[in-house]
């Protein structure tokens, strides 16, 4: 008796249940092969559940910068207009070896002026009384600047901060000599009192020295750079004048006409002399007025020896 034929799917049954064990299901119908083939592709760029794209990634899949991407599709076109934004802004730094023309594109395209010229810089406001910037520095300013590639910002910021200094270090340089100034004058004071000298006499002295040997032109000099508080100067110019009053008008001529002559001199001119007339009537002080007196006495002395 002939066995019964199997059928094919009897056939394949038998053939699942070798493969995974178990009885095969009933074969049921399915979807279309075409539509299980486009599925993935749609998933991936844009369809499905917004973390099925980063299913994939492995690690990468929680990183924080996807989170705003919703598919593939996103992430790609972020892409590519991230190239597209490197593509058109990216600077090449010039090498060692690179010509001045690139070099000098690369600092224009920073931001550098195209001449020197072109940094508008600005003085400082808060520069010390009397001091100026002279119109050659800042143009050697410009020209460094503009060697060095700086953008017209830096340029300012750079001119702000050494005038700065500038202005702190001659600030520091001003007291540090009136300190000196006024230390020196101390100690000089001291050592014509200890000298027994009226220290406003000797100043007298100074200042009549300075009239009879320098004129209005030195004691104008004196006044306007300070040398007048100097204290080696005041020491010098006192001696002098103390010498003038011991021994007034030493002519080296040898005569005493001459310096009889020359003492009347003297007096005609101390007596149109507005300082020297309110010293002689106390006006500046009693120690002034004495000095002016012994002065007035000696030159008196002189022209009548004629």
């Amino acid at each position: 008796m002939a066995e019964p034929t199997e059928t094919a799917t009897e056939t394949a049954a038998t053939a699942a249940t070798a493969l995974g064990g178990g009885a095969a299901p009933d074969p049921a119908p399915g979807p279309d092969p075409a539509s299980k083939s486009a599925a993935p592709a749609a998933t991936a760029l844009g369809g499905g559940s917004e973390t099925d794209w980063r299913t994939g990634l492995g690690e990468l899949a929680d990183h924080p910068s996807l989170k705003d991407y919703k598919d593939l599709g996103a992430l790609a076109k972020s892409h590519v207009d991230l190239q597209r934004m490197l593509g058109e802004n990216r600077l090449k730094v010039p090498g060692e070896d690179a010509a001045e023309e690139d070099i000098a594109k690369f600092f224009n395209a920073l931001g550098r002026p195209e001449t020197p010229d072109g940094y508008e810089l600005k003085a400082p406001d808060n520069l010390p009384e009397g001091m100026a910037v002279p119109e050659a520095a800042t143009a050697a300013f410009r020209a460094k600047a503009h060697e060095l590639g700086l953008t017209a910002k830096q340029a300012q910021d750079l001119y702000d901060w050494s005038h700065s200094v500038g202005a702190e270090a001659a600030g520091q340089t001003t007291a540090e000599r009136a300190k000196a100034f006024e230390d020196g004058r101390a100690a000089l004071h001291a050592e014509w009192a200890r000298a027994g000298k009226s220290p406003d006499a000797m100043l007298h002295h100074a200042r009549t020295a300075v009239r009879t040997f320098g004129g209005k032109p030195l004691m104008s000099w004196m006044d306007t750079t300070g040398a007048g508080d100097d204290p080696t100067f005041q020491r010098f110019f006192a001696a002098v004048g103390e010498a003038m009053s011991e021994h007034p008008l030493v002519t080296g001529q040898g005569a005493g006409a001459a310096s009889a002559k020359s003492a009347q001199a003297e007096i005609d001119r101390l007596g149109g002399d507005r300082e020297y007339l309110a010293d002689l009537r106390g006006d500046n002080g009693d120690a002034r007025r004495k000095a002016a007196k012994e002065r007035w006495k000696t030159l008196n002395d002189q022209a009548a020896m004629a």
